[in-house]
C-alpha cells in the first residue's frame, strides 16, 4: 500500500515547478515514511502533498492563494507593499467590530 501514497507523493512532485521538484519530492517521501512514528496515516501525507501543490506552484499567475475581496481588496489596492499588512490589520479588525455591533443591534 506503501508504493501507492509513493506513486501520489511523485505525481504530486512532477506538478510541482522544475527548481524545487526534487527537495518537495524529498520532503514528502520522507514525510511518508516518518508517518508511521507519528501515528499519521499515508493516506494523508501523500493526498495533502497533493492537495498543497495549486499554493505553491508558481505558473498559476496569483500571487495570493486568494484573492481579496470586498473592503480588504480596496485596502490592498490603495496602499504600497510597506504599509499592506496594517492595512489588512485594520480592515479586518474594523470588519470584525462592525459585524459584532451589527449582532447585538439585531
Amino acid at each position: 500500500m506503501n508504493r501507492i501514497w509513493r506513486l501520489v507523493i511523485v505525481l504530486a512532485s512532477l506538478l510541482v515547478d522544475a527548481e524545487s521538484r526534487a527537495r518537495h519530492r524529498e520532503q514528502w517521501l520522507a514525510d511518508l515514511e516518518g508517518a508511521a512514528e507519528a501515528d499519521i496515516a499515508p493516506s494523508g501525507v501523500a493526498l495533502g502533498a497533493l492537495r498543497t501543490v495549486p499554493s505553491i506552484n508558481p505558473h498559476r499567475g496569483a500571487s495570493m492563494p486568494i484573492k481579496p475581496i470586498g473592503p480588504l481588496a480596496i485596502a490592498l489596492k490603495h496602499t504600497h507593499a510597506g504599509q499592506r499588512q496594517m492595512a489588512i490589520i485594520a480592515v479586518l479588525a474594523i470588519t470584525l467590530l462592525a459585524v459584532g455591533i451589527g449582532l447585538l443591534v439585531w
